[in-house]
């Protein structure tokens, strides 16, 4: 129960659904030949992405800019503290149960 409540506080409110009731709403939509790929987020994996995505270079410029922001302006810091403090209160086992999917069905004609 802890882990449900954190999620949904963690992103606005919103209710994460399973992979069953996602196959479901797919299904109700009218879509048919259903596939899902239900994939656990692995946080060293996902980080790796994040950098390969936007590049080695402007990763260094997006933290250089972040540290530069923390040690001159207040309002980041504080914002940058925040958002620490946060992380910190993830409960241990919350990435064990939160993850992606691929959902993709076939408009009937």
């Amino acid at each position: 129960i802890e882990l449900i409540e954190y999620g949904i506080s963690a992103i606005g409110g919103v209710k994460p659904e399973t992979a069953g009731n996602w196959k479901k709403l797919l299904e109700n939509a009218g879509l048919r030949d259903i596939v899902s790929r239900p994939r656990k987020l692995k946080k060293m994996e996902q980080a790796i992405n994040e950098v390969r995505l936007s590049g080695i270079t402007n990763s260094f410029k997006a933290v250089g800019r972040m540290l530069w922001l923390y040690f001159t302006k207040p309002a980041y810091r504080k914002a940058i503290n925040d958002m620490v403090k946060d992380a910190r209160d993830i409960p241990k086992d919350f990435t064990k149960c939160y993850g992606y999917g691929i959902y993709a069905g076939k408009k009937p004609l």
